[in-house]
C-alpha cells in the first residue's frame, strides 16, 4: 500500500514538471523553432536550439559549431554519457572546467523543479516583483489546507 502511494505521488511529480519544465524553458529562452509543447516529446532533447544547449555536457563548448555537429552526429571525441553533467544542472547553465562542482544544482531549473516537488507547483512559477515581502503580496489562488512535501518530511533548509 505505501509503495503504491509513492509511485502514485512520483507519477505525479514526474507528470507535473513534463509540463512544467516547457514553460520554465520558454520564460527562461523564450519561444523557439521548433516549437516546445507541453503535450508532446516531440522536437525536445538534441533536436531543439534550446533544449540541446542545455542537455549539453558542461565540458563542451556548444557555442562551438564543430562541437555541436559531433555531438548530435554521435562522434566518439564528444560523447554524451550519464557521467557527464548537463549545463541546466549549473548556476547560469556554466561549466567550470577547474572546479566541476562549482554551481552543480543551483541552476535556474534546478531550483525551480526542487520548489515544484518539495513546495507546490504554484511555488515554482516567477512571481511578478520578487523583491516584495511574501507578506505584501496578494494571493491569486486559495490557500492549500494539505502540508507541503518539505513540511511533511521536516525540511526547512536547502544549502547550495
Amino acid at each position: 500500500q505505501l509503495s503504491k502511494g509513492a509511485d502514485m505521488a512520483r507519477g505525479d511529480d514526474t507528470s507535473t514538471l513534463k509540463a512544467m519544465i516547457i514553460v520554465w524553458v520558454h520564460e527562461l529562452f523564450g519561444p523557439s523553432v521548433p516549437g516546445l509543447i507541453t503535450t508532446c516529446k516531440d522536437g525536445r532533447g538534441f533536436y531543439n536550439v534550446h533544449t540541446e544547449r542545455l542537455l549539453c555536457p558542461g565540458e563542451y563548448d556548444w557555442d562551438s559549431e564543430e562541437a555541436r555537429t559531433a555531438i548530435c552526429a554521435g562522434d566518439e571525441e564528444f560523447v554524451v554519457t550519464a557521467e557527464s553533467w548537463p549545463r541546466f544542472c549549473y548556476a547560469n547553465f556554466s561549466y567550470d572546467p577547474e572546479d566541476v562542482d562549482e554551481g552543480l544544482w543551483q541552476s535556474a531549473l534546478m531550483v525551480k523543479t526542487f520548489k515544484c516537488i518539495f513546495m507546490s507547483p504554484s511555488s515554482a512559477i516567477d512571481k511578478k516583483d520578487p523583491e516584495e515581502p511574501a507578506t505584501k503580496r496578494h494571493r491569486t489562488t486559495k490557500p492549500s489546507v494539505r502540508k507541503n512535501v518539505a513540511s511533511k518530511i521536516g525540511l526547512t533548509s536547502v544549502t547550495g
